[in-house]
C-alpha cells in the first residue's frame, strides 16, 4: 500500500500569485455588488431638524408645533453618499422666508413642507419630485426677547490639604456671559453657576474648564457661551499674632458725660489670624483696629464687653481675639 503524504506548498511564488488573484477577484466582485446595490433607487426617511437662523434680537421663539421635517427620499445611495450636505441633519432656514399667520394671533410663523421640500432637494441634488416632508407645516411661536449681561459664579467643593487654603476669590474667565430669553423671565435670571467643581488634598493652584448650568428648566434661556475656564489660587497659610490697644467707641458718654472715665482690663488684646507665608511679612499692626462698644448704661450686673476686630487686612482670615472680652470700670464724676 502506497501512502501519499501532503506537504504544504509554502510561501512560494507561485503560491503569492494565486492568493493575489483571488484578493483581487474578491475585490472586483465586492465593488461590483455594492455599485448594483448603491445605483438601485430606494426609498428612505431622514429626520432633519429644522433649524432657524437670522432671528431677530427681539425675539425669540418658545413653541415649536414640531421641530423635525421627517423626509421621505426616492433616490440613490450613491447619490445621497455624493451629495455634498450628506453629513447635516439639519435644516437651516433664514427668518425672513418663515411666514407670518394672519388674524388675532401675534408673532406665530410657520414654514410648509413644500418650502422644505424644495430646499432639501436643492441642498442635496435630489429632483423635487423625489422628495416629500412631513408634516405638513410647522408653526413657531415668537415672544419678545431679552438679553443681559450677568456674572459667572464658580462653585467649589474642594478639601485642601492640611496648612493650604483657597487664595483669594477664585478667577473665572470670562467673568460674566450673555443670557437671552423670553422678557418675561429677565428678572429670574441673576447669575450662572458654573459646575461644582471638586478636588481632594489640594496643595497647589488648579486650572480646569467647567460646564455652565443652564439656571432654567428645558432651557428657556439660552446662554451665549457653555464653558468657561477657572482657575483656583492656592497658598500655604500659616497663623500669626499681633498685640493691639484697645478703643472704646462712645460718643454719646462722652457727650452726655464728658467728665466719665471708663477703664478697661486688660488695655491690650491678642489677635489671631490666618496669613499666606507669601504675604506674611507685608502685615503691620497698625492695618488692624480692635475696639469695645460703649457699655449699656442700663444694664445691671454687667461688667464685661466683647472684642470687635473693626478694620483688618483683606489679605488675613481672623481666628479669634483672645481674650474675646475684657473688663470694664466706669468711673462717673
Amino acid at each position: 500500500m502506497n501512502l501519499k503524504i501532503w506537504t504544504y506548498p509554502g510561501n512560494n511564488p507561485r503560491t503569492r500569485s494565486k492568493a493575489f488573484t483571488f484578493f483581487l477577484c474578491l475585490v472586483f466582485s465586492f465593488t461590483a455588488w455594492l455599485s448594483i446595490k448603491l445605483s438601485k433607487e430606494t426609498t428612505m426617511v431622514l429626520p432633519v431638524e429644522l433649524s432657524i437662523t437670522n432671528l431677530p434680537t427681539n425675539l425669540i421663539f418658545t413653541h415649536f408645533s414640531d421641530s423635525t421635517f421627517a423626509f421621505s427620499l426616492q433616490t440613490t445611495g450613491i447619490r445621497m453618499l455624493s451629495s455634498p450636505n450628506r453629513g447635516k441633519q439639519a435644516l437651516e432656514i433664514d427668518f425672513a422666508t418663515l411666514q407670518k399667520l394672519r388674524g388675532d394671533v401675534e408673532n406665530v410663523y410657520f414654514y410648509t413642507a413644500s418650502q422644505a421640500e424644495t430646499k432639501y432637494s436643492l441642498l442635496n441634488e435630489i429632483p423635487r419630485a423625489n422628495v416629500n416632508a412631513h408634516p405638513d407645516t410647522i408653526f413657531l411661536t415668537a415672544t419678545n426677547a431679552f438679553r443681559k449681561r450677568v456674572p459667572v459664579v464658580a462653585q467649589l467643593a474642594i478639601n485642601y490639604r492640611r496648612g493650604f487654603m483657597l487664595y483669594n476669590f477664585p478667577l473665572v474667565t470670562p467673568d460674566s456671559v450673555y443670557v437671552s430669553g423670553p422678557e418675561s423671565l429677565k428678572d429670574s435670571v441673576k447669575l450662572i453657576n458654573t459646575e461644582l467643581i471638586q478636588a481632594d488634598n489640594v496643595d497647589k493652584n488648579l486650572q480646569m474648564v467647567a460646564s455652565l448650568i443652564n439656571p432654567l428648566p428645558n432651557n428657556r434661556i439660552k446662554i451665549s457661551r457653555t464653558q468657561v475656564e477657572v482657575q483656583v489660587p492656592v497658598e500655604e497659610f500659616t497663623e500669626a499674632t499681633v498685640e493691639l490697644p484697645l478703643e472704646i467707641n462712645c460718643p454719646d458718654i462722652d457727650r452726655h458725660f464728658p467728665e466719665s472715665k471708663i477703664l478697661l482690663f486688660p488695655e491690650n488684646v491678642d489677635i489671631h489670624y490666618l496669613v499666606a507665608l507669601k504675604d506674611i511679612k507685608t502685615i503691620t499692626p497698625d492695618m488692624f483696629k480692635i475696639t469695645v462698644q460703649c457699655p449699656d448704661t442700663a444694664a445691671q450686673g454687667k461688667s464685661r464687653l466683647p472684642i470687635l476686630v473693626t478694620e483688618h487686612p483683606g489679605l488675613v482670615d481672623i481666628i479669634r481675639a483672645r481674650p474675646p472680652d475684657v473688663e470694664y470700670v466706669w468711673i462717673k464724676n
